[in-house]
C-alpha cells in the first residue's frame, strides 16, 4: 500500500488516481464511439425496405433478358458451325433450352434474396443501410433510380464514341498482321 503524500513523480496521489480515472474514461468513450462497437449490423427488415426503395428486384428482372440474349447468341454461334452433325445440332439445342430454365430458376429473387441480405449485412452497418433507404425512398433517390438507365446508356454511347479511334487504329494493326482471307 502507498503512503499518503506526493508519488516519486512529485503529483498528489488525489492526481494520479484522476489522471487514471481520466485515462479510463477516454480509453472507454474511443472504444465506444469506434466503428466496431457502433457498426450494429441491419436487420433482414431494413434491408428488405433498401433492396425495395432502391427496387434491387425489378433491377435484377430486367438482367435476365439480356442474359437470355447473351446466352442465345453463344449457342447461335456454335449452331452455325457448319461441322456440326444433326445429333451434335440436337444435343446444343437441348442445351440451349436448359440452359434458359437454369438461368430462370437461379437468378430468380426468391434464390438470389438471400445472398443480397447476407451481401449488404457484411458490407453495411444498420446506419448505412438505414441512409442508403431513405434516399432511395426520396425524391432525388426514385429520380436517380429513373434516370439511371438513361444515365448508363449515354455513358456508354459516350465511351465507345471515345475508344472508336483507337479500336480502330488496333483493328487495322491486326489486318496487317493477319490480313483478310480471299
Amino acid at each position: 500500500m502507498l503512503a499518503p503524500g506526493p508519488l516519486p513523480c512529485g503529483l498528489p496521489m488525489r492526481a494520479t488516481l484522476s489522471l487514471h480515472s481520466l485515462c479510463r474514461r477516454v480509453l472507454l468513450a474511443t472504444l465506444l464511439a469506434s466503428p466496431l462497437a457502433s457498426a450494429a449490423p441491419a436487420s433482414d427488415a431494413e434491408i428488405n425496405r433498401l433492396l425495395s426503395a432502391s427496387r434491387a428486384q425489378a433491377m435484377l428482372s430486367s438482367v435476365l433478358p439480356q442474359m437470355h440474349s447473351s446466352q442465345q447468341q453463344q449457342f447461335s454461334r456454335v449452331l452455325a458451325h457448319p461441322g456440326l452433325t444433326p445429333q451434335q445440332r440436337q444435343q446444343v439445342q437441348a442445351l440451349s433450352a436448359r440452359t434458359e430454365q437454369v438461368l430462370n430458376q437461379q437468378m430468380a429473387w426468391a434464390q438470389l434474396r438471400p445472398i443480397y441480405l447476407a451481401q449488404y449485412k457484411q458490407h453495411f452497418s444498420r446506419e448505412e443501410v438505414l441512409a442508403m433507404a431513405e434516399f432511395y425512398e426520396s425524391d432525388a433517390g426514385q429520380r436517380l433510380l429513373d434516370k439511371t438507365p438513361e444515365l448508363m446508356a449515354g455513358t456508354m454511347a459516350g465511351i465507345e464514341r471515345h475508344l472508336a479511334p483507337q479500336l480502330q487504329q488496333l483493328q487495322r494493326e491486326l489486318e496487317a498482321i493477319i490480313p483478310a482471307q480471299p
